[in-house]
């Protein structure tokens, strides 16, 4: 009775149901119509369905073609009043080309697109600064992502309530990756427990739900993980109460961490979605999952089934420039196996082809290849391996549970000093060996210490600087002993040397974990217009 056929609706219906050859026809159906909105909805529906359908370059054919008809109509509604136009489409299919671009590793082209995309104000949750933030994440471009970070708040600020919960769960996944990277567990297993608590409806997107919880609870892992290390951390400075009491927090954590190792393990039997996540930067694996926590991912499921998911994700891949990441994986799988030497020789012929742009794999890769070396006695080679990975994401080192070679460099034998040798010895992170490690040294500085982390060729990769803490205690009548002094410069080492350094201010930890709402900061924002 009525036109035009809802063709491009029931191409999503089709989508969903993952009834990929019909959802096309119905697509391809709607894009001959002549009306124009179902016109647009096909175009957009078949680029959905064939990042979907995991055709990579089918994709970005799709995506590029629903692009080009919205500048098109675009130009043609500018000459229009503005009363009669047909509101602009562009910023989401930027989003979709981009990620479109990015599967076929074509990252400088889709960073630019989405660039583009900024400018366009539209009420949407396909927030271009998202997916600058998690490329820039990938890049290693830490200030840039913290940029970007800000601009995706400030986008999602600008949507109306309705829109702005729409991908809340999608914008705290993105924020907790950042702050894996930064060294901040606590706040970011906050934003992932909301995350899996009030996930995201699924209406408004193609992706699928039980993939991103299942991202979200390997993330959480992760943070939990992360927080039982830097526990660990702080126990080794600590006296003996203190020291067990964090211990036993540690474990605490761990345990915790295995709920998520379940979550995680659930989300990945269903369908394809462990292979399509071994396959990186396709639409049908775990989002969001960036390919350096794909190690993370091979430690829950276990080595033998990540080989034989590995194996089917390269029979499968019709792109050759993937050989790079499937080595990579494999080369991790071996490590985790024991057979450091095809670890070694997975992992350097990764680095070969690996794109520049994957600089938080690189490090991954590193990592591993590092602690290969070491159990193969060949400490040179593993030092600078290590030396790569700590200007890299010295992070790496604290979410591995693993430890760096260091040479102590304490002259001074006052009850500081001797402090300070002593926690540095039973350092988690740092192993005390004689030869072809990094130089930790520790001074006096008048009433303080400093205390820093250098390479063999004098480069400085962490310096930290305390002064006594005077007027302590219950009758602010006491000072700072020697050694807590020492213990308290330890501590803010390993906290300072293996997280990242992004700059992140008080006021953004609390927007990110919930102290403060973002419909706060908009109503706050409006009623500052209203007043200027």
């Amino acid at each position: 009775l009525y036109d035009p056929d809802f063709l491009g609706q029931e191409a999503w219906a089709l989508l969903k149901k993952r009834q990929f050859k019909e959802a096309r026809e119905k697509a391809r159906g709607a894009m001959a119509l002549t009306d124009p909105w179902q016109k647009l909805l096909g175009r957009n529906a078949l680029c959905a369905i064939e990042s979907e359908a995991e055709e990579r370059e089918a994709a970005v054919k799709a995506c590029q073609e629903a692009l080009d008809a919205t500048r098109k109509r675009d130009q043609e509604e500018a000459n229009k009043k503005p009363e009669e136009r047909i509101a602009s489409s562009f910023a989401v299919d930027a989003y979709n080309h981009s990620g479109a671009l990015f599967s076929m590793l074509r990252f400088q082209e889709g960073e630019a697109l989405l660039r583009e995309a900024t400018a366009h104000r539209e009420f949407t949750i396909a927030n271009p600064w998202r997916m600058l933030a998690e490329l820039y994440l990938d890049e290693g471009r830490g200030q840039d992502a913290t940029s970007a970070l800000r601009d995706m708040q400030a986008w999602r600020q600008r949507n109306p309530a309705s829109l702005r919960d729409q991908d809340r769960a999608l914008t705290d996944g993105t924020v907790a990756l950042f702050l894996l990277v930064a060294g901040e567990p606590v706040v970011g297993s906050k934003l992932v427990t909301r995350a899996i608590d009030l996930p995201d409806r699924h209406g408004l997107t193609s992706s699928n739900p039980e993939a991103t919880i299942g991202a979200h609870a390997l993330l959480g892992r992760a943070m939990l993980r992360m927080h039982a290390e830097r526990l660990r951390e702080e126990a080794s400075v600590y006296g003996t109460i203190p020291r067990i009491a964090r211990e036993l927090e540690a474990i605490s954590e761990r345990i915790r961490a295995w709920s998520e190792e379940e979550r995680t393990k659930s989300a990945v039997t269903d369908g394809n979605i462990l292979e399509s996540t071994f396959r990186v930067r396709l639409a049908g694996g775990l989002y969001p999952m960036p390919p350096w926590m794909i190690g993370d991912l091979i430690d829950i499921v276990g080595t033998g089934i990540s080989a034989a998911s590995l194996r089917r994700a390269r029979e499968a891949e019709k792109v050759p420039k993937f050989t790079s990441y499937y080595d990579a994986i494999e080369g991790e799988i071996a490590w985790r196996n024991g057979n450091e030497s095809e670890a070694v020789r997975l992992g350097e012929l990764a680095l070969k082809t690996l794109p520049k742009e994957e600089v938080l794999l690189g490090a991954r890769i590193r990592a591993y290849l590092a602690e290969s070396a070491r159990k193969q006695g060949d400490a040179p080679k593993a030092l600078s391996r290590y030396e790569e990975m700590m200007q890299t994401d010295p992070g790496l080192v604290r979410r591995l549970g693993i430890s760096i070679p260091v040479q102590l460099d304490i002259a001074s034998k006052d009850p500081v000093s001797d402090r300070a040798r002593t926690v540095l010895n039973r350092s988690p992170r740092l192993r005390v060996v004689e030869a072809n490690g990094f130089t930790v040294s520790f001074a006096r500085l008048g009433d303080g210490a400093k205390a820093c982390i250098e390479t063999q060729a004098k480069v400085q990769l962490t310096c930290v600087q305390s002064a006594r803490y005077h007027g302590m205690g219950p009758k602010k009548n006491l000072d700072e002993s020697d050694s807590d002094l020492a213990s308290r410069t330890v501590d803010d080492l390993h906290k300072r040397a293996f997280s990242g350094k992004f700059g992140l201010t008080d006021e953004e930890l609390k927007l990110f974990d919930g102290s403060q709402s973002l419909a706060q900061r908009a109503q706050r924002d409006a009623v500052k217009k209203v007043v200027e």
